[in-house]
């Protein structure tokens, strides 16, 4: 949730938003006006680096021990209530394959930024090592043509 804010909201808008304000009190960084004048719509485009998505709870007293979570009072899950997972795992345990992901990102970054331009600057997913695999069936890599395929309708679907 606050991904995007912290660093947007600021070279957007010039300053933070007030859900910000409201959950981070004084540890939340303060712009002077000039700096707040100095970060205003200087935005050409936005470059944005995605790879995986996550469902998100409410939890007010959370477990998770990174503050950047806790103090967003959300806690991140890949499975939703009653087994609905968020997508097919890739290699890394962080890595979800998650296409729909990406264009709610899109289409909210659009919405929210007065259809800034985006330009996807980073995607993509590992597999599990296996050199043993003849060079023909590595080559043969439907899970990541599939990711690409699903990727790829999700720009266009935002678009």
């Amino acid at each position: 949730y606050f991904c995007c804010y912290r660093y947007l909201c600021p070279l957007y808008y010039g300053d933070y938003p007030a859900v910000m304000h409201e959950r981070l009190g004084e540890r939340l960084p303060k712009f002077s006006r000039e700096e707040k004048e100095l970060l205003r719509n200087k935005l050409d485009f936005l470059g944005l680096n995605h790879y995986t998505s996550r469902f998100i709870a409410h939890v007010p007293n959370g477990i998770d021990e990174n503050f950047f979570y806790k103090a967003q009072e959300v806690e991140r899950i890949v499975e939703w209530e009653g087994g609905e997972k968020i997508g097919e795992k890739a290699a890394s345990e962080w890595l979800y394959i998650v296409p729909w992901g990406l264009r709610k990102a899109l289409n909210y970054i659009a919405q929210k930024y007065n259809n800034l331009p985006i330009y996807v600057t980073e995607n993509g997913m590992d597999d599990e090592e296996n050199n043993s695999l003849p060079l023909h069936e590595i080559l043969d890599d439907k899970l990541r043509i599939s990711y690409f395929k699903g990727y790829l309708a999700a720009v266009a679907q935002a678009i």
